[in-house]
């Protein structure tokens, strides 16, 4: 039996991607393409994915008890309020989850984030009980999808030697929502102030934090709108060619360069894996382009 050689999970530079006779697989494609800039802004926007979930959750707990002057929640109207969303949560997660696996991760989160800001913002305008249930319970269906699809899309465009420091850095993201949301609400609820729309309707600074709180959340549905498709997501569904350009562009911004010469995959599937060139590169580049 071989001496086994334990695995640190570290990354490891001495890393070779060899060239198989019958192409590439998805994981050594992307050790190819490197780690670079594409990688670090991609983790960036899924730990704000990840911190909408944050964002709306805590705040909800800093609103309601201000909200209660205003509407006059019971105790047990409140507890309903504050599970609402997480309950539209466990509801949808399957859905999501289904649709993302056949519609693709990229479309989910763009349309998902934009609908969680949506519902999460209208919130604001709620005149009691029944209408903040609904809303709650609607914006706790959308956020399902950031809050778990976003892992599937990071690490699908991570290598493997990496993959595991790009979700642990975009997963601390949530903490950053809980301060986020915690010095945002105190400083708008410093300040005592209200706007009277119409005769049975008046906007106060608690209305305010729900728009503030589901900020990131539009915001990051905008950047998603620029972001590529996930090439193993294509690859799975039999649209290699389309996987094969999103690989090269991200190689083109990783090297800094102007083409993809030095990019050794083709289009042409075979064996579940994507079919490399005639060798063009050196050893070094073999080892998957690791700076």
């Amino acid at each position: 039996m071989d001496d086994a050689i334990p695995h640190s999970g570290l990354p490891d530079t001495d890393t070779t991607v060899p060239k198989p006779q019958d192409g590439h697989s998805m994981d050594e494609a992307l050790e190819l393409i490197g780690f670079g800039k594409v990688q670090i802004v991609l983790s960036i926007l899924s730990g704000v994915s990840m911190m909408t979930v944050v964002n709306e959750a805590v705040g909800m707990s800093i609103v309601l008890p201000v909200a209660q002057c205003d509407l006059h929640f019971s105790a047990w109207e409140k507890g309903i309020i504050g599970g609402s969303m997480l309950l539209g949560i466990m509801f949808s997660s399957f859905c999501w989850g289904f649709l993302s696996d056949t519609r693709g991760r990229q479309l989910v989160l763009k349309y998902t984030l934009f609908a969680t800001s949506f519902f999460g913002a209208i919130s604001s305008l709620a005149t009691g009980f029944i209408s903040l249930v609904v809303l709650r319970f609607l914006t706790g269906v959308f956020v399902a999808a950031p809050a778990s699809t976003v892992y599937a899309y990071l690490g699908e465009f991570t290598t493997p030697s990496r993959r595991s420091q790009t979700l642990s850095f975009a997963s601390v993201m949530g903490g950053v929502g809980i301060v986020y949301v915690s010095l945002v609400d105190w400083l708008i609820l410093s300040y005592n102030w209200s706007f009277v729309v119409c005769d049975f309707f008046e906007f106060k600074a608690w209305r305010l934090l729900f728009i503030i709180n589901t900020l990131p959340a539009f915001l990051n549905g905008i950047a998603f709108c620029f972001c590529p498709e996930s090439p193993k997501f294509l690859v799975s569904r039999g649209r290699s060619k389309e996987a094969l350009e999103i690989l090269k562009k991200v190689y083109k911004a990783n090297k800094g360069t102007d083409n993809a010469d030095g990019y050794e995959v083709t289009s042409r599937r075979r064996n579940n894996g994507l079919c490399c060139t005639a060798a063009k590169r050196n050893t070094r580049n073999r080892s998957g382009g690791m700076q």
